[in-house]
């Protein structure tokens, strides 16, 4: 068996061969499967032409020291109810927070999981 075969999906537990697309986060990976049944949980994408707020970037964020010792990045804090294992988000900044048995995924992440998936289809459709 290979590393790759090692690779499966944080929500039900599917091997990367047993699924069409695995999409990977900070030690986290959601199956194509997964990221349907999460849509069906949070309810549909609002219309495109509803108003979304601008995309922030680093840039917006006031800089602040931290102690040499407090690591924040999303790569090393456990999964726990109150963030999106993928983006590290708190539940209070997303709409939906949808739970795995041990790890969680937030709408954006949803969302952002089914364009990765999109576009995958448009580069390599189905074969009839």
């Amino acid at each position: 068996m290979n590393d790759v075969d090692d690779f499966h999906c944080s929500f039900c537990g599917k091997r990367r061969r047993e699924v069409r697309k695995l999409i990977s986060g900070p030690r986290v990976f959601i199956c194509n499967e997964c990221v349907v049944r999460s849509r069906e949980i949070i309810g549909p994408q609002p219309p495109l032409e509803a108003p979304r707020q601008p995309e922030r970037t680093t840039a917006d964020l006031p800089a602040q020291t931290l102690p040499d010792d407090e690591d924040v990045t999303a790569e090393r804090k456990p999964p726990d109810e109150m963030h999106c294992s993928f983006c590290g988000k708190l539940k209070t900044e997303v709409a939906r927070l949808v739970a795995g048995p041990t790890v969680y995924i937030c709408d954006e992440c949803v969302s952002l999981s089914e364009d990765i998936m999109a576009a995958e289809l448009e580069q390599n459709p189905p074969r009839v």
